[in-house]
This record gives structure tokens, sequence and C-alpha cells, in this order.
């Protein structure tokens, strides 16, 4: 008796569409609302750049009448809305200025009201400004320094 293998046919018809376990398939049925949307963003931006410290220049810096500081964090190519709330801000060991070179710690959030991007900052501190910039803290203390008008203020920081 002999036994003959048959290789099984693979079918040449286009796979069927997979389907949903709601609705019919179609672009009104699978769509999600933008406050779930949003809050799938936040979820994914949250666990894939968690508590992360970025270097860059404060601008626009601007504390509420709450307490709360918004601003941008900017290089040469790109800026980057951002806010901290007025417990993190109390905590700043220094005064935070337009021009400052600054490390910030904190995470990316979608405000889902507006829908849009901004870093909430938890931590901030003094970056060394790069060879050749030119930032506030160090055209100040430069001059300070100069002049001898830094002198009455020793003991203090920036102001």
């Amino acid at each position: 008796m002999s036994f003959r293998y048959r290789v099984p046919r693979r079918a040449t018809s286009r796979p069927a569409e997979p389907t949903l376990p709601f609705g019919d398939g179609t672009p009104e049925a699978t769509a999600i609302p933008v406050s779930l949307f949003v809050a799938k963003l936040n979820g994914v931006l949250r666990a894939s750049l968690p508590d992360t410290w970025v270097k860059g220049e404060i601008g626009e810096w601007r504390v509420w009448s709450s307490g709360h500081a918004y601003f941008t964090l900017k290089d040469a190519s790109a800026a980057l809305a951002a806010v901290m709330w007025a417990s993190d801000v109390a905590r700043v060991p220094f005064r935070p200025e337009e021009g400052m070179e600054v490390l910030a710690r904190g995470r990316p959030d979608v405000y889902p009201r507006s829908g849009k991007l901004s870093f909430v900052v938890s931590r901030a501190s003094w970056s060394a400004p790069a060879k050749g910039s030119s930032t506030r803290r160090g055209r100040r203390s430069s001059r300070s320094s100069r002049d001898g008008s830094g002198s009455s203020r020793r003991g203090r920081g920036p102001r």
C-alpha cells in the first residue's frame, strides 16, 4: 500500500478583513471619542518618556497668581511648552528668568481641553551654558565681577 502526502493548497484569495469585537467595521462604528484618544495618547507618552531630563533655555517665563509657572523650553531648532505647578516652583533653588539655560525634569502631557502638548516640570536646576553662549546668568555674573557690583549681594542667590 502506498501512502501519498498531499500539501495543502494555499488560499489564493485575499485574507478577510479583521473583525472587531464591536460594530460592523465601518469607520463610524470603530471610531473612538476624542477624550479616549487623548487619554490613550497620554498613556503612551507617559509610558515611553517617564520622568525625562530636558536641557533648554527658558523663554516666556510667566508666574500666574495661582503660583503656577508657564514657559517654553527651547534650543536652536525646537521649542516645547512647559508648566511648573506652584508647589514645584517653590522648591526651585534659584529665580528662573528668560534666557537661562536649565535642566528640567518632568513628563509629557496632553491637556484634554485644548489638546496641546506640554512638558510638566517637577524639578529644575542650573545648566552650564555652552561655550560662547550668553545667557542672562552668564552676562550678569561676568558684568558683576568686572565692576564689583556683585560684592554687596555676596551669599545671596541671583535675583
